[in-house]
């Protein structure tokens, strides 16, 4: 099936996909022909009335997308996700687009009191590092972070 996917800029770009395609999927391919990660994108497509595609393991059969409708991309500019602190805690946190690692350590700070260089971070068992956009671990919306502590010592 045809699709075209229009983003609020104007751009728009064509897709053949298979009706069995899952959104999770759709934003993928979407991802790929664009600079934007499939975690930041949330589409939606009007076939009589505006359907948001919120459920990323549906198929686009099951949300009723038929070939040539058009699907809208919104682009979100933060995601929020989870940090599990050094007592177990989950708190939100909300991650901007371009946020690097040593910027989300000062949030961190600023809520949890632990200073950035004793602040250890892992997504995944991958340690995030400073240096890095937190993008480019292609953290997921409502994922969790570990927070482990370093001990600074003498």
């Amino acid at each position: 099936m045809d699709l075209k996917i229009t983003f609020l800029t104007g751009k728009s770009i064509l897709l053949t996909v298979n009706p069995s395609t899952t959104v999770k999927e759709l934003k993928q391919k979407i991802a790929q022909q664009t600079e934007y990660t499939a975690e930041r994108l949330k589409l939606a497509v009007v076939n009589g009335q505006m359907i948001e595609l919120v459920l990323d393991h549906l198929s686009l059969t099951q949300y009723k997308v038929q070939s040539g409708n058009t699907v809208t991309v919104l682009i979100r500019e933060s995601i929020q996700v989870f940090l599990k602190n050094d007592k177990g805690k989950l708190n939100p946190y909300e991650i901007q687009h371009g946020e690097t690692v040593k910027e989300f350590k000062q949030k961190v700070h600023h809520k949890e009191g632990i200073p950035p260089n004793q602040q250890r971070l892992f997504y995944e068992d991958q340690l995030l590092e400073d240096n890095r956009k937190m993008e480019e671990y292609r953290i997921k919306v409502n994922a969790t972070i570990v927070l482990r502590l370093q001990l600074v010592g003498g």
